[in-house]
Order: C-alpha cells, then sequence, then structure tokens
C-alpha cells in the first residue's frame, strides 16, 4: 500500500531550495564542518545501532551520501537501503560493495514511491536543514509512515535554541536550521515520538545532536 497525497512533497521554490538542489545533486563530499565533529559522529553512532538495531532488521538510510555511515549501520541490520540525490556519491556507495546494502540516486521527493511500513528502522542524518519550505514537515510525514508500529527514526541535525535561522554555508548551499522546538514539534505532530538526544557539539551557535524518536 503507497501512501495518498496526505503531503506535498514537491520540492521548495525560491533561490536557495533550488541552489540547494543543484548544490547537493552535483556534491561528491558531504562534509561541511570540521573533522572533530566527524570524529564524534562515528564515534557515537555504533552505540546508536547497537541501542536501536536488531540483526532481523530492515533498514533506510536517507542521504546516504558515500556510504561511510550505512556501512557502520549494515553491521547491525539484515538489508539496508540508502538513497542520496547525488549520482557521485552513490557510486562511491556502492563501490563499498556491501553484501547485505543497495544503494540509490533518488531524493526525499521519491519516499511516496515506497509502501507504508516497510523498514523497522530509519536514518536521516544531515538531511533536514538542507529542505526549505514545506519540504520538511512532508518528509517526516512520509517517513512516519514508512516505519512500522514501534519502529525508530534516527536523525543527526542542527537546531538553534530560539528561532529558524537561515545561513549560508558555503557557496550553493543555504541551511534551514530550526528552534528545537519547532524541530521537535514536526516529529510530534506526525505521531513520532522523541526518546533520547544525543549531544554532538556546538558551532556557530547551532547545537548539534542525534535524535532517536520511535513510532508509536
Amino acid at each position: 500500500m503507497h501512501a495518498t497525497a496526505t503531503s506535498n512533497l514537491t520540492p521548495a521554490s525560491g533561490p536557495a531550495a533550488a541552489a540547494n538542489h543543484v548544490y547537493w545533486q552535483r556534491c561528491q563530499d558531504t562534509h561541511v564542518a570540521n573533522a572533530g565533529y566527524y570524529q564524534r559522529v562515528r564515534s557515537v553512532l555504533p552505540l546508536l545501532c547497537e541501542l536501536h538495531l536488531a540483526p532481523g532488521h530492515r533498514v533506510l538510510d536517507v542521504g546516504c551520501g558515500n556510504g561511510e555511515y550505512s556501512a557502520v549501520i549494515a553491521r547491525h541490520c539484515a538489508w539496508l537501503d540508502g538513497i542520496d540525490l547525488a549520482p557521485a556519491l552513490i557510486d562511491q556507495a556502492l563501490a563499498l560493495g556491501l553484501p547485505n546494502a543497495d544503494f540509490a540516486a533518488r531524493g526525499v521527493d521519491t519516499l511516496d514511491r515506497l509502501p507504508d511500513a516497510a523498514y523497522d528502522a530509519l536514518f536521516v542524518m544531515g538531511v533536514f536543514a538542507t529542505l526549505h519550505g514545506g519540504l520538511f514537515e512532508a518528509t517526516v510525514a512520509q517517513l512516519q509512515r514508512l516505519l512500522k508500529p514501534g519502529g525508530v527514526l534516527i536523525t543527526r541535525d542542527s537546531v538553534t535554541p530560539a528561532q529558524d535561522v537561515v545561513r549560508r554555508v558555503n557557496d550553493g548551499y543555504h541551511a534551514h536550521y530550526r528552534s528545537a522546538d519547532h524541530y521537535a514539534g514536526v516529529f510530534t505532530a506526525a505521531g513520532l515520538r522523541m526518546q533520547r538526544a544525543v549531544y554532538l557539539e556546538t558551532f556557530t551557535g547551532i547545537d548539534n545532536y542525534f535524535f532517536v524518536f520511535r513510532r508509536d
């Protein structure tokens, strides 16, 4: 069963959204923060996998990039599907030769093509700040639909303490950092309950976390 049109996954219009789409579609390196930040991510991710995944789980990694983190996740589950907007990154992920994973070049606007309750767990790391307009809310609604009841959604994201901020990160990429309340409220409204927040670091006034949500 596939979702009906309860949310609009059409990519947002406007200069920032259009530039973001082109930037990430052509991307060959997703690292836009300092090296220490990514080292902390690599330290925490295996622990979250041990806590929330089981050997028989099917997992979807949205915004999988070059498969660096997908390879970690795949060690803790039966099967992993990875998607990313950038064909060059998908080629790198496929080159890893993971025996229990497959990767495809596609964006979040294609999530509505996947069947309901198809996955035990979802990972969405560093993606939501790239989404403008209503695409964030529409994507969260689709992710809730893709999760089995009781399934977990693990995100890695940047939030602000007070209000939403749109910031130019580099040429072609404008990030939309949402306030912590706005961010959490969207998941709550979609039926995803926050279970855990793991602080990573703060830089340029933006707080970075792993968040774990569960579908009731």
